[in-house]
């Protein structure tokens, strides 16, 4: 694809959420600066980048991620971002306790770090699910007829931002959001 190809696709994505609109800024900025070698970017475009690699990563998307590495191809000087202090929401402990959705079922801690408590209500739930941004399955597990805790280890998938389904038979009877620090 030539520039004004590549122009014409990010201008058709969507930037209706964070995560769209640093994705759509930085695909603009790395077309117009990186894609034919000439890593240079003015002051304006420094500071757009840098106003999103300094984001949350799990807020702001994987655009946080290539901002920064455009960065450091341009101003050679490490930058330590630290995601643990960017990430922080004050909030988020009030509800790291439990959240119940409107369908009985509750996941906690959120965010999570090594594993998830499920607590269902459904006695006859059937399936959780876990899935990423993409809405690909990352973790699939059945669930115990007449049991309603279950611990589901969450130590061996990658950092980010979650969705959750409880299925009973073939029908999804609740989900939520959850994130994934470690």
């Amino acid at each position: 694809m030539n520039t004004f190809q590549n122009t014409l696709v990010n201008d058709l994505l969507p930037d209706t959420t964070i995560f769209q609109a640093n994705a759509k800024t930085v695909n603009e900025l790395f077309v117009q600066n990186f894609m034919y070698y000439d890593v240079s970017l003015d002051s304006t475009e420094r500071a757009t980048l840098s106003a999103i690699a300094n984001q949350c990563p799990l807020a702001g998307g994987e655009a946080v991620l290539i901002a920064r590495a455009m960065l450091d191809a341009v101003v050679k000087t490490p930058v330590f971002y630290n995601d643990a202090l960017l990430c922080e929401q004050p909030e988020l402990e009030e509800r790291s306790r439990s959240m119940t959705t409107s369908g009985g079922c509750s996941v906690a801690p959120n965010p999570a770090s090594t594993e998830l408590t499920l607590r269902t209500k459904a006695p006859d739930a059937t399936r959780f699910v876990l899935r990423n941004a993409m809405g690909q399955s990352i973790l699939s597990m059945s669930l115990t007829k007449g049991k309603n805790t279950y611990v589901i280890p969450v130590s061996n998938i990658p950092q980010g931002a979650y969705s959750w389904e409880v299925w009973v038979a073939e029908k999804r009877s609740d989900s939520g959001k959850v994130v994934i620090m470690h």
